[in-house]
């Protein structure tokens, strides 16, 4: 072969080099790009299937009633009782949820000395979502005032229904990092007797 078609190739293939450089990562981050949102965890559900058919809560009601061993389909993993609030809860219930094909749900109760903390702020609870979209809806209207909040980026979302059960305020999370969604959310919060 001649230095001319040498010199030629050795031309093209760098020339491709750089191609596949400057393609190469493009073409990483539009596949990622489309395998997320093929994999989208989510949109927001329609916070109008929350039931408010509950049982009323005593403020001395035992915390294996409020974090029974299994509510519908969900069975009790785990009650945390080391946890800090800053609100100062006069109690506090934190368990965590779990279906037998994996899906879990986060549940918190707290019992409130006095209802001086705003009833809207605790109803949108879970809307802090940083540079994510957010959005809160709350019902006030009827016995159990409730709020539905959804956080959602690409690739995750956290899907959140908070109400006021006499001095108590209950929060019930369901996220994609726990393999669950808004359909999973409105299973266990339908199901859950408070």
């Amino acid at each position: 072969m001649s230095k001319r078609i040498i010199n030629v190739l050795r031309g093209i293939a760098f020339f491709l080099f750089l191609v596949a450089l400057v393609l190469g990562p493009l073409a990483i981050m539009i596949t990622c790009g489309v395998l997320s949102i093929r994999r989208s965890p989510g949109n927001p559900i329609d916070p109008s299937q929350f039931s408010t058919n509950r049982q009323p809560m005593a403020d001395d009601i035992p915390d294996e009633e409020i974090a029974p061993p299994q509510v519908g389909e969900f069975v009790l993993h785990e009650v945390v009782d080391n946890l800090q609030f800053a609100s100062h809860p006069e109690r506090y219930v934190f368990a965590t949820y779990q279906t037998s094909d994996g899906k879990m749900v986060r549940i918190t109760a707290l019992l409130f000395s006095d209802d001086s903390r705003p009833r809207e702020s605790i109803l949108t609870t879970g809307t802090q979502c940083g540079d994510c979209m957010g959005s809160a809806q709350v019902s006030t209207d009827g016995d159990i005032p409730y709020g539905y909040a959804f956080c959602g980026c690409i690739g995750f979302a956290q899907h959140t229904f908070n109400w006021v059960n006499g001095r108590w305020v209950l929060s019930v999370e369901a996220a994609s990092t726990f393999q669950s969604d808004g359909a999973t959310l409105i299973e266990f919060v339908n199901s859950y007797p408070f």
